[in-house]
């Protein structure tokens, strides 16, 4: 099973027979390397694969897609694929350093106090910028925006704002690319929500300015911020709100250098609509 079909964004080192891979989606991420050798005098290989940081659960699963792979093709016979252990959600081999995670009310979902309970201690969290707590909070509010019905009360707790500033701010770092993942996820999964785009125009130009090749470790963050566009270019107020924050100028250049280059199906399917958007707009000014 290849890297692609497992979505996995990797970039590839021929003079080492190194895969480096990231694999990132709502609140699991995982870096981790694959590495071919060749021992010289059996002319046998091992593949050596090789966890940097995240999520253990999704690495240990790809390592077994990978043996089972091997096996099935009539490779590996030294590997032997174990049985998965029982899984206890998405990201079960990372903490959420105590917090609790809101209970369910008798109808079934949490209530709105329960979120912002939840929420505050997340968004100071992020506000704190120490480095493992704000890995932990957009992780964690990550998932939480990944359920609709969670969104509104997030966002009276002024959540939008909070990771705007982060990312505004962000370094350059292996946690810190893992942070800003999670953060833009948490971005988009609020966008999908018609009421809270408006609170997310003023994000534009940092949106846009992610929305480019980048490095295989950092693309699942850039493809959030496409989606997180798409949505608030969905109408016209919010093509023309894009228009007005980033400039005419921007998008032009944007349209014409940027774009055509982007190399990730999914990425460039959602800036393309993106470009028919304000485009549609420009012509009607």
């Amino acid at each position: 099973m290849s890297l692609g079909a497992q979505n996995i964004d990797f970039e590839f080192k021929p003079h080492k027979a190194k895969w480096k891979c990231c694999h990132a989606q709502q609140g699991v991420c995982v870096f981790f390397a694959a590495r071919l050798w060749k021992k010289e005098a059996a002319k046998e290989y091992v593949v050596e694969f090789q966890r940097r940081h995240g999520d253990a659960a999704s690495f240990m699963g790809f390592y077994r897609a990978t043996v089972q792979a091997l096996h099935a093709s009539g490779m590996g016979p030294e590997c032997r694929a174990r049985k998965a252990p029982a899984a206890f959600g998405p990201a079960s081999s990372q903490s959420l350093m105590g917090l609790q995670v809101p209970s369910m009310s008798p109808i079934g979902l949490p209530s709105q106090d329960e979120i912002e309970n939840y929420v505050v201690p997340l968004k100071e969290m992020v506000e704190s910028r120490t480095l493992d707590s704000v890995l932990e909070a957009t992780r964690a509010l990550a998932q939480l925006s990944s359920q609709p019905e969670h969104r509104m009360a997030m966002h009276s707790c002024g959540i939008v704002q909070v990771l705007v500033d982060f990312l505004s701010d962000a370094t350059i770092g292996l946690l810190e690319t893992a942070a800003q993942i999670f953060a833009i996820a948490c971005l988009a999964n609020l966008s999908e929500e018609p009421m809270l785009q408006s609170s997310l125009y003023g994000a534009s130009p940092m949106l846009l300015g992610h929305v480019s090749n980048g490095e295989y470790s950092d693309r699942a963050m850039r493809r959030e911020a496409a989606r997180t566009l798409r949505n608030l270019a969905q109408d016209d107020e919010g093509a023309d709100a894009m228009i007005k924050w980033c400039g005419k100028d921007t998008l032009e250049s944007w349209c014409a250098k940027t774009l055509p280059g982007i190399e990730d199906a999914s990425m460039l399917q959602d800036a393309t609509l993106v470009q028919e958007k304000i485009m549609a707009r420009w012509q009607l000014a």
